[in-house]
């Protein structure tokens, strides 16, 4: 799908596998926030700024967390980019600006588990387990582990 002004629509599924032993991936690995955890995240100035441009409740919008649907689609402010650069960053252990890349979507499963695998890397890390922790724990080989470390610090 185009829009008018000519650049592709794009969407990414929220299904994910959440452990490297998941058969089938599951709703609200990623992209949902509980009300909970944007507490911890931001002050409150920064959290009613979030809610005035976007859905965010205790009780949530989806299965008790919040999927950030804006209201409108005027310019955020700089102050509103930072904050959800800062969510992003505790969500994926890197900035908005240093992640480019994604793994590409597949409709093969084994394809699809080992891109969420490696997508979840920079989390691990920040909670502190090491390349050989994490290779152990998603089941990858360590040097693929190793790369992808590398390949996302250039990024």
């Amino acid at each position: 799908m185009t829009a008018p002004q000519g650049y592709f629509y794009a969407a990414q599924d929220t299904d994910n596998f959440i452990n490297a032993d998941t058969t089938e991936p599951e709703e609200r690995a990623f992209y949902t926030w509980g009300y909970g955890e944007l507490l911890q995240l931001l002050t409150q100035g920064k959290l009613t700024d979030l809610q005035q441009e976007f859905t965010v409740t205790v009780s949530g919008n989806f299965e008790g967390h919040n999927v950030l649907q804006r209201g409108n689609y005027k310019q955020l402010s700089v102050i509103l980019e930072a904050t959800l650069s800062k969510l992003f960053s505790a969500l994926y252990g890197s900035t908005a600006e240093k992640l480019t890349t994604f793994p590409p979507a597949s409709n093969n499963k084994e394809e699809t588990k080992l891109n969420t695998k490696l997508a979840t890397i920079p989390r691990l890390l920040k909670i502190g387990l090491s390349v050989e922790q994490i290779a152990e724990a998603l089941e990858l080989d360590i040097e693929l582990v190793r790369n992808t470390i590398e390949k996302l610090s250039r990024e």
